[in-house]
């Protein structure tokens, strides 16, 4: 069943997970402690080493909003524990963003997995759009490529955050967090665990 009836922020069809953004600006907030200091300091230096300012601006901004869904501890785990909190904590903050890709990973893929179906079918992904459409109308005003897109990009986000495959057909892999990981998401609501496919 669906988890919410707010509209869906689909604006997230330029990136993909970017673990490895999401570290380098959450280093840069950790040390500075402000978000307006670490914005700045981030497009000045160039701490994404992109060629184009535009491209930085772009990455900052996006990064930022994602990472200010984090809570303090999340954001310095990420920072401390790198090795192991990387990706998963770069897809917590995806998944508190952007409630639409969250959704499909509790509701489908967490279902699969709980009747030990681990084959992601093009059907579950359309069944579940399909389903979301009478409470979610932003989804039926969506162009063919723009819904082409964010099919892929939640994929591709899920793929990199470890919990689907690379293979095709994709399969289910149900993250493996360690007990710091756990716990710092925990802290703040074991309910944000669900998309992570744990128990």
């Amino acid at each position: 069943m669906p988890t919410s009836t707010a509209s869906y922020n689909l604006g997230f069809t330029a990136f993909g997970l970017g673990a490895s953004h999401a570290l380098a600006l959450a280093t840069v907030f950790v040390r500075l402690k402000d978000w307006p200091s670490a914005k700045q300091e981030a497009i000045t230096e160039n701490v994404f080493r992109q060629a184009k300012a535009s491209s930085t601006t772009r990455l900052e901004r996006e990064f930022r909003l994602r990472l200010q869904t984090l809570t303090e501890d999340q954001i310095e785990l990420l920072v401390e524990e790198p090795s192991e909190a990387k990706i998963p904590i770069s897809l917590l903050a995806v998944f508190k963003r952007y409630r639409f890709i969250r959704d499909f990973s509790e509701e489908v893929l967490r279902e699969k997995s709980e009747i030990f179906d681990y084959e992601v079918r093009p059907s579950d992904y359309s069944s579940f759009v399909e389903q979301r459409e009478p409470m979610h109308p932003e989804l039926m005003e969506l162009s063919d490529t723009t819904a082409k897109k964010i099919r892929q990009v939640t994929l591709r986000v899920l793929t990199e955050g470890e919990i689907l495959s690379a293979t095709n057909p994709s399969r289910i892999a149900p993250a493996i967090l360690t007990e710091s990981v756990a716990s710092v998401i925990r802290a703040e609501d074991p309910n944000l665990l669900r998309p992570f496919l744990q128990p």
